[in-house]
């Protein structure tokens, strides 16, 4: 029993001694091309919500904005609501301090909200639309200068 062991050990060895001296196979040079076919077939196949989201459907992803912030909008109505049908009931006094605080807050982001929209509203839209121009002209200009930096630096 012990020289079939050996005989077989021998037998790996000289199996693994010649697979090893062996030069390494190449792939044919199709196979690359029919894989990397294959792989992009395959991402097409899926269902557009398995994608990202940028690959969604423009209307799509509106839509899925515009439930988003209506979902947003519910649970802080639902919120305020609580808070505002809760004054009538005794509320500890750990539970009410935030709520106070939380009210307070909000009510400070309705007034920054109407100081902010009569502020927007005083100013005339051509001002806006000049702001506009020179923010993209500047953003454009920064593209091509970190363009034309990048081509110099990695010539």
């Amino acid at each position: 029993m012990n020289s079939m062991n050996e005989q077989q050990q021998s037998l790996e060895h000289s199996v693994e001694h010649l697979l090893s001296a062996q030069p390494p196979l190449r792939a044919p040079p199709s196979l690359e091309i029919r894989v990397l076919a294959e792989i992009e077939r395959r991402a097409a196949a899926k269902p557009w919500w398995k994608h990202s989201f940028r690959s969604w459907p423009p209307a799509l992803r509106m839509a899925f904005m515009l439930i988003s912030l209506g979902a947003v909008k519910v649970v802080l109505d639902a919120s305020i609501w609580i808070m505002d049908r809760g004054r009538d009931i005794a509320i500890p006094d750990t539970i009410e301090r935030p709520m106070t605080s939380l009210r307070s807050t909000i009510h400070f982001a309705r007034s920054i909200h109407d100081v902010g929209s009569t502020m927007l509203h005083s100013i005339p839209s051509y001002w806006i639309y000049a702001v506009g121009v020179v923010a993209a002209a500047s953003y454009l200009t920064l593209i091509g200068v970190g363009t034309i930096a990048y081509r110099n630096l990695y010539r």
